[in-house]
């Protein structure tokens, strides 16, 4: 395949399309945008007061409903983002044909 033309368009036919860059159109205009992010801040800062307010009302059973989901969430986590799922094994288990279907 090395010797053989290629067709620049078959080639560039899963390329990513162009995308403005972010940074000009911050740069642009600096001071309302520092403004709305100090904005943001403000609301970001009471919502999780009215948010951390609503967990201290919260009972036990309820609680404990959260930690499990936690708990389970994690170990999915876990198991899906092992580093070792594709590593090298001792042995691995392959199904049998029976052969006798």
């Amino acid at each position: 395949m090395c010797n053989v033309w290629q067709s620049i368009e078959e080639l560039l036919h899963n390329a990513p399309a162009a995308q403005p860059n972010p940074l000009e159109e911050l740069l642009a205009d600096a001071t309302e945008i520092l403004m709305r992010l100090k904005q943001i801040r403000l609301q970001l800062s009471q919502q999780k007061s009215l948010i951390i307010g609503g967990f201290d009302r919260v009972d036990a059973n309820d609680r404990e409903l959260v930690s499990k989901v936690e708990r389970t969430y994690t170990g999915l986590m876990h198991t899906l983002l092992d580093e070792a799922k594709e590593g090298p094994r001792l042995f691995s288990f392959a199904p049998v044909d029976p052969g006798f279907l």
